[in-house]
């Protein structure tokens, strides 16, 4: 069950740096989500912290999902980075102390026993016996020496590639209704129910989730929930291949890996001659494009939102010369490929108003291709995360193990009401209400009758001025101890 906000989350954390073989452009928002359960690493030097001389033969980029809490997902953000550079510099020695025929080294292995490192790390960390939450991971690392792109995927999440304006998918989703997984679920003793591992999580590989890893019989490739990624290795061709999107599946909810594709091959035409490009902003775009316009929507495009775009740029090439290299090539789109005709197809139950239908996350209603349309949160909202000292920076190295985390994001004007779940099922009328994908809706003033004793559930509510017009308060985070919460 997901509780998600009466007005959505709208403030962006974006990045973006320039590499020498790639340069990239990220964009994070909350969205309708109480938390925010996304991570991503961006290294376009991943060894250079771990070499004497910087070698930047080697880009890493990955997406995390969280599910279930951050926990993970901060953990996998701070971590995974680290961990596989030191992976790869390690095995890298042993090869030439031992005179091994280096065209038998694998980064695929590198990748995997980085995964699998992560969930061992992990279990050595005290705060996770007190973390049930987990995370998806998708990645890509650019070994520009030889000229190939790996990706490593466990869950969800996706990364793609544009190719002269096609699609080429480098990850396929990990889900419990897919033969393989289906398989691996049952031999491990679990089951698939209503497309969930054992009736709970919605995906069927993932960093984390330890209570579905408990088999001390099998391996870790063969557990319930595994964090082994699956490998999909690609020749690059730089006169081809353009751009690697990675994104959470708040994105492909919204949009199929054409879509997307086409969206960003459209933005890098339409981008102003006379503004910076950015590949931040285009990634903020499309999440505009995927945004929901109403918490009504059934859970589509009410999710936390990344997107990364990863240009694969010529050696000593900028990222304004990759871009006119991708103009130059003309890529034909057809009509109904843009920002607006996309957003009514996701939201074809919503009557948008001309030239608003970005008022949302925008304060003109449309796209402006720059910072200046994008609506800004309120002062306190912002302060929220005031404490998590620049959430840009404190987790985005990938290299540095974190010293411990905030445990919750609750500003000092907060109040806290304790009430057991089970009372507020009993009271059930039109203040709590369900759709149809399990998603709950608190109203305002349903919250005044909730003076209740017990721990079992809590909600943090906002001060008097922060409820909208109708009445609606914003819901923090619920703990249920009682009922068997799905994941995701």
């Amino acid at each position: 069950m997901g509780q998600i906000l009466s007005q959505p989350s709208i403030r962006k954390d974006k990045e973006e740096e320039l590499g020498s073989f790639s340069s990239f452009g990220v964009c994070s928002m909350q969205g309708w989500r109480t938390s925010m359960e996304d991570e991503h690493i961006a290294l376009p030097d991943l060894l250079a912290a771990l070499t004497p001389a910087t070698n930047e033969e080697k880009s890493f980029y990955t997406v995390f999902d969280g599910h279930g809490g951050d926990f993970v997902a901060k953990f996998s953000g701070s971590n995974v980075g680290r961990i596989l550079a030191t992976t790869i510099v390690e095995k890298y020695s042993d090869f030439l102390k031992e005179k091994k025929d280096l065209k038998e080294f694998s980064l695929t292995d590198c990748l995997i026993e980085s995964f699998l490192k992560t969930d061992v790390e992990l279990l050595e960390d005290k705060l996770s016996k007190l973390d049930h939450s987990g995370c998806t991971a998708t990645s890509l690392l650019i070994d520009s020496l030889n000229k190939i792109l790996y990706c490593a995927n466990a869950g969800d999440s996706r990364t793609v590639l544009g190719i002269d304006g096609i699609v080429k998918n480098l990850s396929f989703d990990h889900k419990p209704t897919n033969i393989g997984e289906k398989t691996r679920i049952m031999q491990a003793g679990g089951f698939v129910e209503s497309s969930r591992v054992n009736g709970n999580l919605a995906l069927s590989r993932a960093i984390g989730d330890f209570e579905f890893k408990r088999n001390d019989k099998l391996p870790a490739e063969e557990q319930i929930v595994t964090a082994y990624p699956d490998i999909i290795a690609h020749d690059l061709n730089l006169d081809t291949d353009d751009f690697v999107i990675l994104a959470c599946d708040g994105i492909w909810d919204c949009l199929s890996s054409q879509e997307c594709v086409n969206l960003v091959y459209y933005a890098i035409q339409q981008f102003p001659k006379d503004k910076e490009f950015s590949l931040a902003e285009i990634s903020s775009i499309i999440i505009d494009v995927c945004c929901s316009p109403d918490a009504g929507g059934h859970g589509i495009g009410c999710d936390n939102m990344t997107m990364m775009v990863v240009a694969l740029l010529k050696k000593g090439e900028t990222l304004a010369q990759w871009k006119e290299r991708v103009l130059a090539k003309d890529i034909k789109l057809a009509d109904e490929v843009n920002f607006v005709d996309y957003r009514k197809k996701v939201f074809n139950y919503y009557q948008f108003e001309d030239n608003q239908e970005f008022f949302v996350t925008r304060k003109t209603g449309k796209i402006t291709f720059d910072n200046s349309g994008e609506e800004e949160e309120e002062e306190e909202d912002v302060d929220m995360d005031a404490d998590e000292g620049s959430t840009n920076n404190r987790f985005r190295s990938g290299l540095h193990k974190q010293s411990g985390l905030a445990s919750n994001n609750r500003s000092s004007n907060e109040k806290t009401i304790q009430v057991p779940l089970s009372e507020i099922l009993q009271l059930g009328g039109d203040g709590l209400t369900y759709d149809q994908n399990g998603m709950s809706y608190i109203k305002g003033d349903f919250l005044k009758v909730l003076g209740l004793s017990g721990a079992n559930a809590r909600f943090a509510q906002e001060e008097d001025d922060d409820e909208d017009h109708n009445g609606d308060t914003k819901i923090e985070e619920i703990n249920d101890d009682d009922d068997n919460v799905s994941k995701k």
